[in-house]
């Protein structure tokens, strides 16, 4: 697999968060309750078809919510979608940090079928927990989304993955990032010992493409 991302905003709680990545070498995981999308979460339970006239049909039955707190930590494949830069960095102010997958455990690939699944009542809470949160409506999919899923412990106010620095391969500044927040995230590149490859996302061409270009010595000849 290689390589996952990670978009953040630099905004409010966002810069904290940020800064405990490059500094205290963890990733906060959000509750599943701060989900962009009020339909995830949800399964069907598999009954028998129906037949409606010469078709056999499922019965539209309502959707099941999975009880509890679970806590997701969501990366995507593509550090270079316009739509994940203004979600989920702050319209570009933000930046997107490309993390080594092997250092990433327990992760699994998010799906994105046309149809809510349909389970077994009988399988276990782990399948049915799995099945809920590993699924998403087809119009996510351009997100090409991974998750870490804990639901262990998921009722502590605070729950994080720990990581060495060099699980950080890459950062990449958003084209809008201010000059304050571009410092900050240059400090913390070099106070944490992170090595990471430090690129800028930007535009050109006639159709306005979303590129990433190296920015490793930009500092320098800005301050000479």
């Amino acid at each position: 697999m290689g390589t996952l991302f990670r978009y953040r905003s630099l905004a409010g709680d966002g810069f904290r968060f940020a800064q405990e990545i490059f500094l205290r070498h963890r990733l906060f995981l959000p509750l599943h309750s701060q989900l962009n999308d009020p339909a995830e979460g949800v399964y069907r339970i598999a009954t028998p078809l129906e037949k409606r006239g010469d078709r056999w049909v499922a019965p539209d039955l309502p959707l099941i919510r999975h009880e509890g707190t679970v806590r997701i930590l969501s990366f995507s494949e593509d550090a270079k979608h316009p739509l994940m830069w203004a979600h989920y960095a702050d319209s570009h102010r933000g930046i997107c940090l490309g993390f080594d997958t092997s250092y990433l455990t327990r992760i699994a690939q998010v799906r994105y079928p046309t149809r809510i699944p349909r389970l077994d009542p009988k399988l276990p809470d782990a399948r049915k927990l799995e099945a809920a949160f590993l699924t998403k409506r087809a119009a996510w999919s351009y997100e090409r989304e991974w998750r870490i899923i804990q639901s262990e412990a998921a009722e502590d106010s605070y729950s994080y993955i720990n990581f060495p620095p060099h699980a950080i391969t890459e950062v990449v500044l958003g084209h809008r990032i201010t000059e304050d927040d571009e410092d900050w995230v240059r400090q913390w590149l070099r106070l944490g010992e992170c090595k990471a490859r430090l690129r800028r996302a930007t535009f050109s061409g006639s159709v306005g493409r979303l590129h990433l270009v190296d920015a490793e010595g930009e500092n320098e000849s800005r301050s000479a």
